[in-house]
């Protein structure tokens, strides 16, 4: 009866940090395979303090959906030599300018195809016009990588002028296509 007791005893020892540990391994295999790779992509970096965080390279998207990189006037690097404008955007109204007119952009088409009337959806309707066939999976993915890239950045608040700039260019071109298809 004692070797029971004990072994038992035993048994229950080893069990909970054997379980703990699988179930450790197990959420940073899903945090790194799952999660942290849709949401950290190789690509632009993004800085905060100490922590460097690469964000989904929404470029690379955009292009791998064969949309040709654009840049929006807004975005131009000023000529060398040039003064400052007071106008300038900084690099996080830069990305949330190009962010805006891209959402107003979907917003528009997908009210064509009964989506909703708002820039919030962005996602939601992104999805019913993947799945009425207005825009292909690739356009789908391109969209949802500069959304993230967007979220990313507006949660450091820390942008630097290069990762503003290619964003714009990504925001910018994947704006321009939707606008070819709300025009037909």
């Amino acid at each position: 009866m004692r070797v029971l007791e004990l072994t038992v005893l035993l048994i229950g020892y080893i069990a909970w940090p054997t379980v703990a540990l699988i179930v450790g391994l197990r959420l940073v295999t899903e945090l790194k395979g799952g999660l942290l790779a849709k949401i950290v992509r190789p690509g632009g970096t993004i800085e905060y303090g100490d922590l460097k965080l690469t964000v989904s390279a929404a470029a690379h998207e955009v292009e791998q959906a064969g949309i040709t990189l654009l840049t929006p006037e807004y975005a131009e690097p000023l000529p060398a030599g040039a003064d400052a404008k007071a106008d300038e955007l900084s690099p996080y109204d830069l990305v949330m300018t190009a962010w805006g007119d891209l959402a107003e952009t979907v917003t528009q088409l997908a009210v064509q195809h009964r989506g909703y009337d708002d820039r919030r959806q962005v996602w939601a309707n992104a999805e019913k016009l993947l799945k009425k066939g207005v825009i292909d999976k690739r356009t789908f993915e391109a969209l949802r990588s500069v959304q993230a890239a967007r979220n990313s950045m507006r949660r450091t608040g820390a942008i630097d002028s290069d990762s503003a700039h290619s964003y714009a260019q990504s925001a910018y071109s994947l704006k321009k296509h939707f606008e070819s298809l709300v025009q037909g």
